[in-house]
C-alpha cells in the first residue's frame, strides 16, 4: 500500500522499466508509470507518470502528466498534473506544470511557468455528422 504524500520511485507501481544500460534514440510513448534509468534521446509523450532515476540522463522534450526526477534532463518540460525534483537531479531547460515540488540539493537552470495544462480533447463524431460532412 502506497503512502500519503508524494509517490516517491520506490512506491509507484512501474509498468515499464529501461535499466543503467539502456539508451533509447526516437518518441517514447507509454501509458501507466515508467521508469528510466538509462539514457533517452528524443520524445517522451504520455498522460501518466515517468520516474527518472538517479542514473538516468534525458534529452529532448517530455511532456507527461506527472514527473518524478532524481537524474538528469536536459529539454523542455511540460506536466500536466505536477513535477518534483529529488536531490541530486540535474534539470537545464524550461518547465511548464500547475504544480512544483523541488527539494534541496536539485539544480535547476531554466524557466518556469506555473498554470494549468489543458489535455487535448477528443472529439466525438457521429455517424450523422459523417454522412453531412
Amino acid at each position: 500500500m502506497l503512502k500519503k504524500g508524494p509517490v516517491t520511485p520506490q512506491q509507484a507501481e512501474i509498468s515499464a522499466f529501461l535499466g543503467k544500460s539502456t539508451e533509447f534514440n526516437g518518441v517514447l510513448s507509454f501509458t501507466g508509470t515508467i521508469r528510466v534509468d538509462g539514457k533517452v534521446t528524443g520524445e517522451i509523450v504520455s498522460k501518466d507518470t515517468l520516474i527518472v532515476g538517479n542514473d538516468a540522463y534525458l534529452n529532448g522534450e517530455i511532456g507527461v502528466g506527472t514527473l518524478i526526477c532524481s537524474g538528469k534532463i536536459e529539454g523542455n518540460i511540460t506536466a500536466a498534473q505536477k513535477i518534483h525534483f529529488i536531490a541530486p537531479a540535474v534539470i537545464r531547460g524550461n518547465i511548464i506544470t500547475p504544480a512544483l515540488i523541488l527539494e534541496d540539493g536539485v539544480l535547476f537552470d531554466g524557466n518556469c511557468e506555473m498554470k494549468a495544462i489543458k489535455q487535448p480533447e477528443q472529439k466525438v463524431v457521429s455517424i450523422a455528422d459523417r454522412q453531412q460532412g
